[in-house]
C-alpha cells in the first residue's frame, strides 16, 4: 500500500514537473518566434518602405504601407499581436509599440490604438511611454478625432515632468515637433504654428548646442507652409 502510494507521489511529481518543464519551451518557442518577427517588421520600418499619401493638391497627410509590403507588414502584425498575448504576463512595452506602429503603417489605426493601450499598461519606462503616446495621438488624428489625438500628446508632455532637464526638453522639443507635424497634414494651421513656436522655445533653452542644432534641423524640415 505504501509503494503504490510512494509511486502515485512520484508520478505526479513527474507530471507537474514535465509540464513545468513544457510550459517553458513553449514559451521559449513562441519568444523566439515573436522576437523574429518583431526584428522583420522593424526592418520595413527601417527601409522606409511607406509611401507618402497627399491630398488633392499635393500635401502630405500621412504615410502608409501598399501593394505586397502592405501584405507583408500587416500579416506580421497580426501574427505578432496573436503571440505576445502567449507570453505569461505579456510581452515587452517596446514589442507592443512595434506591432501598433505596423498596424498604423497599414491603416489599422483601431488595432493600432488597441495594441498600443496594452503596451502603455505595461511600460513603466517613460521613453516607450511616450512613443506609445504619440503614436496614439497620431492614430487618433487619421480617425478624425483631434481632441483625442491632442490629449494623447499632452499626455505624452506630461511624463516628463519627473526627467531630468536635459532629457525633459529633448523629449518635449520630440513631441512637440512630432504634434506639430501631425497638425499640418490634418489643415490645422494654426495649431502647427503653435507647436513649432513652443518646440522652437524649447530648443533655445537647451544648454547643449549640438543637440540644439539637431533639433532646430529636424523641426526646419517640418516647419514648411501649411495647406
Amino acid at each position: 500500500m505504501i509503494v503504490a502510494i510512494l509511486a502515485m507521489v512520484v508520478s505526479a511529481v513527474v507530471a507537474y514537473v514535465t509540464y513545468g518543464q513544457s510550459q517553458e519551451q513553449q514559451k521559449v518557442a513562441v519568444r523566439t518566434e515573436l522576437g523574429q518577427i518583431i526584428q522583420r517588421l522593424q526592418a520595413l520600418s527601417a527601409r522606409g518602405s511607406a509611401d507618402e499619401l497627399k491630398d488633392d493638391d499635393g500635401n502630405l497627410i500621412a504615410y502608409s504601407y501598399s501593394g505586397d509590403v502592405n501584405a507583408e507588414n500587416l500579416a506580421l502584425a497580426e501574427q505578432a499581436a496573436v503571440l505576445v498575448e502567449k507570453i505569461p504576463g505579456g510581452g515587452l512595452p517596446s514589442e507592443y509599440l512595434v506591432i501598433a506602429d505596423a498596424f498604423r503603417f497599414s491603416d489599422q489605426y483601431i488595432r493600432a490604438i488597441d495594441v498600443a493601450e496594452r503596451g502603455l499598461v505595461r511600460a513603466p519606462n517613460s521613453t516607450i511611454r511616450n512613443g506609445i503616446l504619440r503614436l496614439l495621438g497620431d492614430c487618433y488624428f487619421q480617425l478624425g478625432d483631434p481632441v483625442e489625438g491632442r490629449r494623447q500628446f499632452e499626455r505624452a508632455l506630461k511624463l516628463d515632468e519627473s526627467e531630468q532637464i536635459s532629457i525633459k526638453q529633448r523629449s518635449q522639443v520630440g513631441t512637440r515637433t512630432f504634434w506639430a507635424e501631425t497638425e499640418r497634414r490634418a489643415g490645422n494651421c494654426t495649431e502647427f504654428q503653435d507647436q513649432v513656436r513652443m518646440a522652437r522655445k524649447l530648443i533655445e533653452q537647451m544648454p547643449d548646442p549640438a543637440y540644439r542644432r539637431q533639433a532646430a534641423r529636424s523641426l526646419d524640415m517640418i516647419d514648411v507652409e501649411c495647406p
